[in-house]
Order: structure tokens, then C-alpha cells, then sequence
């Protein structure tokens, strides 16, 4: 297939702020969450047990990345998949007052993960396509401080606002909850409207022509990818590593609780 090179946009404008919004979901769904469930009453064990497995979404990201470079573009897919987590949120934040919440909360963020992890491959791709090796050498650091910016806004600012709502302001945990929950729904969907005009589309790859086609080389990437040397140990080694992640991310904040 060949590819089309993504016109230049001043790095500035757009990389901090992706790799922002990459940091707000994968810190909801991996840290602020739990720390949401235990404030809300439920266990240790009844947390970890149903958010535990939900962390694998980023790591199953090879199995689908080739399809979207199959269908539009890039930049579709961040702000698609910003203005669906946008969404998932709020059904989140209105779920809380209800009896089954807990139920209705843990399936929405199976979906977020997936739809972060679907925006992580497609600003990952954006960046790659667009900048050359040396502005990618150059923004590699800015990145992690902003993903790690956003990550902070969601584990600090957000989890803050639901203790602020509810020790000054009174509210009941579902309530200030609720409303932190919506904050960072705001926060997402104004930074989808902010990459509609500013985030570069990347490079397009020419597409298969029909359906048929598209299975076919979906398939192809997937027989490729476990024809790599080796390629059951390091998807071993990856288990390993993200298993002993897991318990550090997902029940260390309940430990300091």
C-alpha cells in the first residue's frame, strides 16, 4: 500500500494536548476508578475483582491497530473515540444514583479502555506520520510530561473535585462523584473540539478496495504479527510484566486508603 504524507502543523499545537487526553481515560479506568467504587462503599475485594481485568485493553492494542488504517483516517479515530469517552462518562456519572450502578459502571469502562486504547494507536500514528524523526526525537519527552499531565488532572483535580463536592458542599458520595465524573467528560469533549481544528489528519494509507479485501489483509497483519520470532515468550514476557503492574496499579491506591 502507499501512503500519502500528512501536511505540517506546528508540534506545539497539538501534541501536548493529545497526549493529555491520552493520560485523563487511562488514569479513570486504572486508578480513579477504584478509588471511586471504595468511596462508595465497596470492598477491597469486590474492586479489584471487577477492575482488575480491565487494564488488558491496552495491551491487546496490536490486534486491532491494523484495522484502523483501513477505514478514514487517523484523526477520525481520536476524535471519534474522544467524543464516545466523552459520552461513556456521563452514562457513568448518571448511572451513580441508580441501585445496579456498579454493574452499569464496570461494563461502560470495559468500553472506555478499549476506546482509549483505540485513541492511544491512532495519536500514536498521527504523531509518527506527521513529524519526522528528528521532531519526533525532539517531542518524545513532551509527551510523557503531558501524558502524565493528564494522568495527574485525573487522579488529582478529579478525585479533589469529588471530595470537594462532598465535604464542603455536602453532597452525597453518588452526587460529588457525579459531578467529578462530568468534569472529566467536559474536559474530554472540549479537547475533541479543540483536535478538530488543530490535530494534524496523518498520513493516508491507500485502502483496500471492497470488504473482502479488507478481511483479507486484517487477517494477513494478524498471521504476520504471530510470525514474529519469538513471539510467544515476548507475549509471555508482556503477561508477566502487566500482571505484577496490575496489582501495583489497581490495588496499591486501595492499600492507601
Amino acid at each position: 500500500m502507499s501512503t500519502r504524507a500528512a501536511p505540517y502543523r506546528n508540534p506545539w499545537l497539538w501534541v501536548p494536548s493529545s497526549y493529555f487526553a491520552e493520560g485523563i481515560p487511562f488514569a479513570l479506568v486504572i486508578w480513579v476508578a477504584g478509588t471511586m467504587f471504595k468511596d462508595l462503599g465497596h470492598s477491597d475485594g469486590e474492586i479489584t475483582l471487577a477492575t482488575a481485568s480491565i487494564g488488558i485493553a491496552w495491551s491487546l492494542k496490536p490486534f486491532w491497530a491494523a484495522f484502523l488504517d483501513m477505514y478514514r483516517t487517523k484523526k477520525f479515530f481520536v476524535l471519534a473515540m474522544e467524543v464516545l469517552m466523552s459520552a461513556l462518562l456521563i452514562v457513568i456519572a448518571l448511572a451513580l444514583p441508580l441501585p445496579n450502578y456498579f454493574q452499569i459502571a464496570i461494563a461502560v469502562l470495559w468500553v472506555l479502555a478499549f476506546a482509549s486504547s483505540t485513541q492511544d494507536i491512532c495519536v500514536d500514528g498521527v504523531y509518527i506520520t506527521t513529524l519526522d524523526a528528528e521532531k519526533q526525537a525532539e517531542f518524545i519527552g513532551v509527551q510523557g510530561v503531558f501524558w502524565n499531565i493528564g494522568r495527574l488532572f485525573a487522579t488529582a483535580a478529579i478525585v479533589w473535585s469529588a471530595g470537594f463536592f462532598e465535604s464542603r458542599r455536602g453532597l452525597a458520595p453518588s452526587a460529588a462523584w457525579g459531578w467529578a465524573i462530568g468534569l472529566s467528560a467536559a474536559t474530554l469533549a472540549i479537547l475533541a473540539i479543540y483536535h478538530k481544528f488543530m490535530l494534524p489528519t496523518g498520513s493516508i494509507t491507500d485502502r483496500p478496495h471492497s470488504f473482502g479485501a479488507v478481511v483479507r489483509t486484517f487477517l494477513e497483519t494478524w498471521v504476520d504479527f504471530f510470525r514474529k520470532e519469538k513471539i510467544f515468550g515476548m507475549l509471555l514476557f508482556v503477561f508477566l510484566f502487566r500482571t505484577g503492574e496490575g496489582l501495583l496499579l489497581i490495588e496499591g491506591p486501595l492499600f492507601l486508603q
